[in-house]
């Protein structure tokens, strides 16, 4: 794990730039995931709001069928279905006056669900209700758990992604500045990973051919020195041997 975690400064900048993107991506496809979440949700609402005030506006044309008049007709349960579902039930009749509900204000019909209450075919009334919040009828806890674990799962591939593509990028420039500084402290043998690929595997072969050119220069260097120094020595021995006889006089001096 040390050594996958093993990037050098540039590896981490690479990771801050991957990271960076990536977060920055999943960000905007979780806003718009939100935001189209929020949405279904509103029409789902909206959808659901409908669909009670139609069952209101039957039984209230049920109840208006079986009484024949506003006067004596029994909404106990449409106001109670409305009230359960934290919402007031209003109901106008054919002049639009309100029979039951009110009072209420002069915009309540701007805030409100309706339905027509039909009679026959023929309508009778109109019912409204006025939902006191605003907020959708949708489970929002299951969608923000869902919106977190995501999010969570979406970074934590993210972050392995970077590591991993940044490391296959910089594993080889390591290497490679490894095998330098080896060869730069005598190691005529270090040479460069050559397994990567495109243009960086191109670099470590291109110092391997160097350290190769150097080192055969080095040998090189060596073999004339020697050779140099092997056909000095004989001349110079003879000469040392010479000088030595005529100092001891064994030979004259001419």
């Amino acid at each position: 794990m040390r050594e996958w975690l093993r990037l050098g400064p540039l590896g981490w900048r690479f990771v801050a730039a991957f990271l960076i993107v990536g977060l920055a991506s999943i960000g905007g496809l979780l806003i718009a995931t939100a935001l189209e979440l929020d949405h279904r949700d509103a029409l789902a609402a909206t959808a659901q709001r409908q669909g009670m005030i139609d069952r209101l506006a039957r039984e209230t044309g049920a109840e208006f069928a079986r009484t024949g008049d506003w006067q004596d007709i029994d909404l106990s349960r449409p106001v109670a279905v409305a009230e359960s579902n934290d919402a007031h039930f209003v109901a106008v009749d054919a002049s639009d006056t309100v029979v039951i509900g009110g009072p209420v204000g002069s915009d309540f019909r701007d805030r409100a669900v309706s339905a027509p209450v039909l009679v026959d075919g023929r309508r009778v009334g109109q019912v409204y209700v006025v939902f006191y919040s605003d907020e959708a009828v949708t489970a929002p806890q299951l969608g923000a758990s869902w919106f977190l674990a995501a999010g969570t799962i979406a970074a934590l591939a993210a972050i392995v992604t970077a590591i991993i593509v940044t490391r296959l990028l910089t594993r080889p420039l390591i290497d490679l500045s490894d095998a330098a500084a080896s060869f730069a402290d005598g190691d005529r043998e270090a040479r460069a990973a050559t397994e990567a690929p495109g243009e960086l595997g191109q670099l470590g072969r291109a110092f391997n051919e160097m350290a190769d050119q150097v080192t055969s220069s080095e040998q090189a260097r060596r073999r004339v020195s020697a050779d140099v120094a092997h056909e000095l020595r004989t001349p110079l021995t003879v000469l040392q041997a010479g000088l030595e006889e005529l100092r001891d006089g064994l030979v004259p001096a001419d």
